[in-house]
């Protein structure tokens, strides 16, 4: 097995874990947690100004990011995609779990709650997210995502108590 399916096969599981941890039984009680991850906060701000060349940039190229979808693995071109048919005019993120593994790596579970004008009307629509980043130089990338299916009710969530 070669360094990148090595990669990739240990990004999916460390994401699946991270992900199938925070599914619980209740909901969400409070729609806006306290940034605690500066790259996120950047990666939210360029999803709703449509700032393309920034969104690119919060996704690792080489080594390139693995991404999972409901679909299956894709890239982040895919990724990409996602984000710009939504149509995104409000984006709200739900911080469920940060944590930094190691240094110059930081894991992080949210739920996003969208308005999306993507379907003609408005409508508000939610999805989790599990997110590796890794400290490339002095800027952070996204080297692996999972992302769940684009639901109309907020999932229910268990938050670690604080």
């Amino acid at each position: 097995m070669n360094f990148l399916n090595t990669r990739s096969a240990w990004c999916a599981g460390l994401l699946l874990a991270l992900f199938t941890s925070a599914v619980g039984q209740s909901p969400p009680t409070n729609n806006s947690t306290p940034v605690l991850f500066a790259p996120l906060e950047q990666w939210r701000g360029s999803i709703l100004f449509g700032d393309q060349l920034l969104f690119r940039s919060f996704y690792s190229w080489n080594p390139e990011a693995v991404i999972q979808n409901p679909a299956g693995k894709t890239d982040s071109r895919d990724e990409i995609a996602f984000w710009n048919k939504l149509n995104v005019r409000g984006l709200k993120l739900l911080v469920l779990e940060v944590t930094s593994p190691k240094p110059g790596l930081q894991q992080v579970i949210l739920q996003a709650e969208i308005k999306s004008s993507g379907k003609g009307a408005e409508q508000t629509l939610y999805v989790m997210e599990g997110q590796l980043w890794v400290q490339q130089g002095d800027v952070w990338r996204m080297i692996a995502v999972k992302r769940g299916e684009v639901t109309r009710a907020p999932q229910a969530v268990l938050r670690k108590p604080e």
